[in-house]
């Protein structure tokens, strides 16, 4: 029963316009998720966008606060074709002018192989998709899918992708929970007009409330993150075609805006799992919880990675988004009512001096379930 009481009043909060600022979101696992119907994809065999490994270098951890401010307004696509921009949130601005979360720990073990999801139809599985544009991507906030910047923008034209709808679950031609429509799209245009990897991460509005089905992750800005993290996604490349594997990576360390890890796998299928969450399980159910997005990786030799890390800053702008998602937009900056009453708690978090590696501050890792309750097929491997 205790176990129950924070799931519902998870699903009642989330489920009004607004989403609650300045602490990172949580997980939704339903009661019983439906029967799979095992719908055959008429999708086709996609390709995912192909991330640039030597054109972008990982992303500078001295960006002033004006940069980040600069590149945190957005642009917002719609499914008609227009375009608008978002000014960046006045609590993100506050929350600037404080001080950035600060460095995790790691260590050098790399053990283990990438295993394909055997039932994709299972929590947190079923909150996993591909999206058309042929990337992963996973549902948070009931109806919203996270997911890497090059996912949804393409930088070449300079434009958003025509199709991102999404296919939670799916599982080569199967598609447990069929297809639901995009509606609304954003990135930062710290990304759309410069490639800038601090911002590499993209927000998919659906048409339907697919949470209520499948579940969603928790997301948002978390220092004691441990020194393994979970990455789940489709590889497309090496491996069966639109099928989803999982793998264990080691975390070496992070900055502001990204985490730096190696993962077991071939490079190739590792390097086309654009846009994965990066994850990890905490000790309770309402705390399946996204890091980072798999952006691309450190090096042509691809040995080594780094996902977009969802700072206090990115993750209140995504909030920012899928709280005005349906609202006119007018390129200027939000007006937040209140927000000029917000606390320094509630801005800089006034704790960010304490921040620091796990072993430093209590002797052990905060996180203890690292392992994912994960259907894997533990004999399946990369060909």
């Amino acid at each position: 029963m205790k176990r129950i009481i924070p799931l519902l009043l998870a699903s009642l909060v989330l489920s009004t316009a607004s989403f609650a600022a300045g602490k990172p979101q949580p997980s939704f696992k339903p009661a019983t998720i439906p029967a799979a119907e095992d719908k055959d994809a008429s999708i086709g065999t996609l390709a995912a966008p192909q991330a640039p490994m030597s054109q972008f270098s990982p992303p500078a951890s001295t960006l002033t606060p004006q940069m980040m401010i600069e590149g945190l307004s957005a642009i917002k696509g719609s499914r008609d074709g227009t375009q608008s921009e978002v000014g960046t949130p006045r609590r993100v601005k506050r929350m600037l002018m404080g001080k950035q979360s600060g460095m995790i720990g790691g260590d050098n073990k790399n053990k283990g192989d990438m295993k394909r999801v055997g039932n994709t139809g299972e929590f947190p599985y079923s909150t996993i998709g591909v999206i058309a544009s042929g990337c992963t991507g996973a549902v948070v906030m009931k109806r919203f899918v996270l997911t890497a910047a090059w996912c949804v923008y393409d930088l070449k034209n300079k434009k958003f992708y025509e199709n991102l709808n999404f296919y939670p679950g799916m599982s080569g031609k199967k598609m447990p929970f069929g297809e639901v429509a995009w509606k609304n799209v954003w990135v930062a245009k710290g990304f759309a007009e410069k490639g800038d990897l601090n911002f590499g991460y993209g927000l998919i509005e659906l048409e339907e409330d697919i949470g209520d089905k499948v579940g969603w992750f928790g997301f948002g800005d978390m220092p004691k993150m441990g020194k393994q993290l979970t990455m789940t996604g489709y590889p497309f490349a090496v491996v069966p075609a639109q099928t989803m594997w999982e793998t264990k990576c080691a975390v070496d360390g992070a900055d502001a805006n990204a985490i730096f890890y190696r993962c077991p796998g071939d490079g190739k299928a590792v390097a086309a799992m654009l846009g994965s969450p990066v994850w990890f399980k905490g000790k309770t159910d309402d705390s399946w919880q996204i890091v980072g997005l798999h952006v691309t990786a450190q090096n042509d030799k691809m040995n080594s990675w780094w996902a977009a890390r969802l700072s206090k800053a990115h993750t209140e702008t995504i909030l920012a988004w899928a709280n005005g998602a349906d609202k006119k937009d007018t390129g200027t900056e939000e007006d937040e009512g209140t927000d000029d009453q917000v606390t320094d708690d509630q801005t800089d978090g006034g704790t960010d001096d304490q921040v620091a590696d796990d072993d430093e501050d209590t002797g052990t890792d905060q996180v203890t379930d690292t392992e994912p309750k994960c259907t894997c097929d533990d004999q399946a491997q990369p060909q």
